[in-house]
C-alpha cells in the first residue's frame, strides 16, 4: 500500500508542478524545452500565491485555490499576449493574400515540418535517462523509497505538512507559527510544504511518502529539465550534448543527493532544482544564447517569476542565484561590447547594476547571525577542497580524481569553445567554487562568515551551487569533442563508463553506510515506534494532547498518527507551562503546579520512546524520563519498547482532582 501511495503522490506532484505553469508558459513564444522547464517555477509561484490568498480569504487549503489562481494567471497572460497574437494574425493574413493556393499548401507543409523539428527527441530521452538514474540512486542511498528520513530537520518538515492539513492554511506565516506559541507568527519558506501537503489533503497519503515522492519528482524531472533548457536553448546543443547533459544530471553526489539524503534540506533542495530554469531564462533575457531569441518583454517577467519561485522555496536560493547570475551578466556585458552590440551591452549593463546592487544588499543584510553560521567548521586541506570542488560531490570517494579530471577538462573546453561565447559557465562556476572552497578549507574569521555566512557555512548547501553551470558545461564539452575529435558514440559510451564508475563510488561501503544512517529505522524512529504511532487514532481521542520528546522522534506522532502533541518541533518558543511539563511531567502526582499545567494544556497522554535522542543529547526532556515508573501514567498500548501512556488523575493547586 505504501508504494501505491508513493506512486499516486508522485503523479500529484508532477501535475501540480507542471500543469498550472504550463497553462502560462505555453502561451508564450518559447521553445518546447523552455516552456516545460519554466512551467515548474511558474507553478511554484502560483501555488504560493494561492496559499497566501486562501489564508487571507479564510478558504481552506486544497487544489481549488490553486485552480482559481491558475485561471487568473492564464487570463492575465492571455490579455498581455493578445496584441502579439493580433499582430501575427494580420501578418499571416497578408501573407496568405499574396500567395496562391499551391504556395499556401507548401507553406503549411513547411511550417508543420518546422514545428515538428523543434521537438528534438533527444530532450525527452535525456530527461528519461536523468529521471531513471536519479531515482535509482536515491533508492540506493535511502535503502527503500518508502523510508522516513531519520534526520533532525525532518521532524519539522513532516509536522509542518500535518499542521497545514489540520489548520486548513498553507500560508508561510501559519507554517512559521508551528515553532512559536507565545509570540506573533513569523515567515517560514513553505513552498515545499504547500506542494507536499496536497496529496495528504487529497487522498490521505502518509506524509513521509508525499515528501519522498516530491523529492523524486523535483530531483528527477524539474532539475534535469532546467539543465536541458540551458543546454538546448542557451548553448544551442544538439543530440550528443543534450544526451550528455541528461546523463550527468544525476551523476554527482553534490546535488541533488546531498541536500536530499544527508540534510535533509528539503526547501533548499526545491530552490536549487528550480535554479537552472532561472539561469536559462536570464541568459535568454540578456541574449547570451545561440540562435534562440526571446523578447525582453517576455523574458524579463518570466525571469522575475522564476526568481520569485526560488525565493519562496528558500531564501538561500536568492544568494545562490546572485552568486551564479551576477558573474554571468558581467561576462555578457563584455561579450556584447566585444561584438559591438551596443544596445544589448547597455541593457546587460543596466541589469548588472541592478543585480549587483541587490546582491550586495542581500548578501550582507539577509543572512543568519554569525553565531548560527559558526556551527559548521572547515575540515579539509586546500588540496582536498579542490578535489572535492571539481569532483562535484562527496569527499574521498574512490573515483574522485577521475570525476575531478572530467569536470576540469570540460570547463576548459567550455571556456574556449565557440570563441569563448559561453565562458560565463566557467566564470559563474569559479564564483560558486570560491564560496565552496572557503566552506571546505578556510576557518579564518571574518572571511569565513562574510563569504559563507548566508548558507550557515554548511558545505552541503554550497556543494550544490557549482553544478548548475558545471553540468551544462560537460554537455557542451561532450558535443565539442564529438564534433572535432571523436565520434558521438565514443563520447556517449565514455560518459556511460564514467557514470558507472561514479555509481561504484556511491556504492562503496562508506558512502552507502553514511546514507543509510540517515534513513535506516532506529536513529530517530524505529519500526516499532512507527507502528505504534500509526495506531494512535485507535487509542487517543482527536482532541487529546500527547506529551512527547521531539528529539527521540515521538513528536512525529503528529505527522504519522494525526494526533496533537505537546512539542511539535525541536526548536520552539512556548509558554512557561509547556516547559514545566517537559521538565517535570512525571511529577504530576506529587506537584500540584505540574498538574495544573497538564490540565491547562490538555495533556492526557504521553509517549515513552526511551532516552536515546538524535544528536549528542540523551533524555533532554526530563519530564518523560521516568513517566512509566513514577505512577503519573499507565500504559495503554505498547509495541516492542515503545509505549503509549494515559496520564492519571492528579490534584491541582486548588485541591481538586483533575
Amino acid at each position: 500500500m505504501d508504494y501505491l501511495y508513493l506512486f499516486a503522490s508522485a503523479l500529484t506532484a508532477i501535475a501540480v508542478l507542471f500543469l498550472p505553469g504550463s497553462a502560462i508558459t505555453w502561451q508564450l513564444p518559447l521553445s518546447w524545452t523552455s516552456r516545460t522547464a519554466l512551467a515548474a517555477p511558474v507553478s511554484v509561484v502560483i501555488v504560493f500565491v494561492a496559499a497566501e490568498s486562501a489564508a487571507r480569504l479564510g478558504v481552506s487549503w486544497s487544489p481549488l485555490p490553486v485552480l482559481a489562481v491558475t485561471l487568473l494567471f492564464v487570463a492575465v497572460t492571455a490579455l498581455a499576449m493578445l496584441p502579439v497574437r493580433l499582430r501575427r494574425r494580420r501578418a499571416s493574413e497578408r501573407a496568405v493574400q499574396n500567395a496562391d493556393g499551391g504556395h499556401r499548401a507548401s507553406s503549411r507543409s513547411r511550417g508543420a515540418t518546422r514545428v515538428l523539428r523543434r521537438h528534438d527527441p533527444a530532450v525527452p530521452v535525456a530527461l528519461a535517462i536523468a529521471a531513471v538514474v536519479t531515482t535509482w540512486t536515491f533508492c540506493l542511498l535511502m535503502g527503500t523509497p518508502v523510508e522516513i528520513s531519520q534526520t533532525y530537520d525532518n521532524i519539522f518538515h513532516m509536522n509542518a505538512i500535518r499542521w497545514i492539513e489540520n489548520t486548513g492554511s498553507a500560508s508561510a506565516w501559519n507554517v512559521g507559527s508551528l515553532t512559536i506559541k507565545d509570540h506573533p507568527p513569523s515567515y517560514y519558506p513553505s513552498a515545499w510544504h504547500q506542494l507536499a501537503s496536497l496529496p495528504v489533503i487529497m487522498f490521505s497519503a502518509p506524509i513521509w511518502l508525499a515528501q519522498n515522492a516530491l523529492m523524486f519528482v523535483v530531483s528527477g524531472i524539474v532539475w534535469p529539465l532546467g539543465l536541458l533548457a540551458i543546454a538546448k536553448d542557451v548553448l544551442g546543443l544538439r543530440r550528443v550534448g543534450l544526451l550528455a547533459t541528461g546523463m550527468v544530471a544525476g551523476m554527482f553526489m553534490g546535488f541533488p543527493y546531498g541536500p536530499g539524503v544527508f540534510g535533509i534540506l528539503l526547501p533548499f533542495l526545491l530552490a536549487m532544482t528550480l535554479m537552472p530554469a532561472l539561469v536559462a531564462i536570464v541568459a535568454l533575457a540578456v541574449r547570451i544564447s545561440t540562435g534562440t531569441n526571446v523578447h525582453p518583454l517576455v523574458a524579463v517577467p518570466l525571469a522575475a517569476l522564476a526568481a520569485a519561485a526560488v525565493a519562496v522555496a528558500h531564501p538561500q536560493g536568492v544568494h545562490a542565484g546572485f552568486l551564479l547570475l551576477v558573474p554571468m551578466i558581467a561576462w555578457t556585458v563584455v561579450h556584447h561590447l566585444i561584438g559591438r552590440r551596443w544596445g544589448w551591452a547597455v541593457f546587460s549593463a543596466v541589469a548588472l547594476a541592478l543585480a549587483g546592487t541587490l546582491a550586495w544588499w542581500v548578501w550582507t543584510a539577509l543572512r543568519p547571525p554569525a553565531a548560527s553560521a559558526a556551527v559548521w567548521k572547515a575540515d579539509s586541506t586546500p588540496l582536498q577542497a579542490l578535489r572535492q570542488i571539481f569532483a562535484l560531490g562527496f569527499p574521498d570517494v574512490r573515483q574522485e580524481i577521475l570525476l575531478a579530471g572530467l569536470t576540469l577538462v570540460c570547463l576548459v573546453i567550455a571556456a574556449v569553445a565557440h570563441r569563448g561565447r559561453f565562458s560565463f559557465l566557467v566564470v559563474s562556476f569559479a564564483a560558486a567554487a570560491w564560496v565552496f572552497y572557503v566552506a571546505l578549507a578556510v576557518n579564518e574569521q571574518p572571511l569565513r562568515y562574510d563569504v559563507t555566512g548566508p548558507f550557515y557555512s554548511d558545505q552541503w548547501r554550497m556543494a550544490a551551487i557549482p553544478l548548475v553551470v558545471a553540468l551544462p558545461a560537460i554537455g557542451l564539452a561532450a558535443e565539442v569533442i564529438a564534433e572535432k575529435w571523436a565520434s558521438p558514440r565514443i563520447v556517449l559510451v565514455g560518459l556511460v563508463v564514467v557514470g558507472a564508475l561514479s555509481s561504484m563510488s556511491w556504492a562503496s561501503e562508506r558512502v552507502v553506510e553514511i546514507a543509510h544512517n540517515q534513513w535506516r529505522p532506529g536513529r530517530l524512529v524505529s519500526d516499532d515506534e512507527k507502528v505504534l504511532m500509526r495506531s494512535l487514532p485507535a487509542y487517543v481521542p482527536e482532541d487529546a494532547v500527547i506529551a512527547t520528546n521531539a528529539l527521540n522522534g515521538s513528536s512525529l506522532a503528529y505527522a504519522i498518527g494525526d494526533r496533537q502533541v505537546l512539542n511539535y518541533t525541536v526548536s520552539f518558543s512556548a509558554p512557561r507551562e509547556q516547559h514545566l511539563l517537559n521538565a517535570k511531567l512525571d511529577d504530576a502526582q506529587e506537584d500540584p503546579k505540574v498538574c495544573d499545567a497538564m490540565h491547562d494544556l490538555g495533556v492526557d497522554y504521553a509517549l515513552d520512546f526511551g532516552p536515546e535522542e538524535i544528536g549528542e543529547g540523551s533524555a533532554t526532556y526530563t519530564g518523560l524520563n521516568e513517566i512509566s515508573e513514577t505512577g503519573a501514567a499507565e500504559v495503554v498500548h505498547q509495541v516492542g519498547d515503545a509505549k503509549l501512556l494515559r496520564m492519571k488523575p492528579c490534584r491541582g493547586t486548588d485541591g481538586r482532582v483533575r
